[in-house]
């Protein structure tokens, strides 16, 4: 299910339209995935109520399900800023495609073990596809893709383990 599918599915069902009565002022923030045959089908798709600071999240997949609220940390305070659906022209599949790529061409050699993805809108860098590949040497390999034009915009490997690479 692509993203698009995901939030339809969503706003159409009754539980998120009985949250949103108490919830007007909540916006749409994130879709996350993680990669791993386990989860590839469940979104979980973040709204933020600047009233509360809290992020609500939903599971999508065959059912809808609520997680408990969720503070942000106050470092990612200024960073929640809404999604605009338009802006994603660029879907969870094409966005996966080009950081794979990057993944092959830039980090050769890199064996991943786990993976994940989240389409949000960082305060100064834009709408975003934020690919990130945990990797067998305790690193990460993070891709970001412009959600509008696909092009990627960055691309960094970190070491997990301090002192290291």
């Amino acid at each position: 299910m692509h993203h698009t599918e995901a939030i339809k599915k969503l706003e159409t069902s009754k539980e998120f339209d009985s949250w949103k009565k108490t919830h007007k002022e909540a916006y749409l923030v994130h879709f996350f995935k993680m990669l791993d045959k386990a989860n590839e089908s469940i979104w979980q798709i973040g709204y933020y109520s600047h009233k509360t600071n809290l992020i609500s999240v939903f599971l999508v997949n065959g059912i809808i399900a609520k997680s408990e609220d969720s503070e942000v940390f106050k470092e990612q305070k200024k960073l929640v800023q809404p999604l605009k659906l338009e802006d994603a022209k660029i879907d969870d599949i094409k966005a996966l495609q080009t950081a794979d790529e990057i993944l092959k061409k830039e980090y050769k050699g890199s064996t991943i073990f786990k993976s994940f993805m989240i389409l949000q809108n960082i305060d100064g860098v834009g709408q975003v596809w934020n690919v990130t590949f945990v990797t067998n040497e305790f690193k990460t390999v993070n891709v970001k893709v412009n959600s509008k034009s696909g092009e990627c915009i960055s691309h960094k490997i970190v070491s997990l383990i301090q002192g290291k690479d």
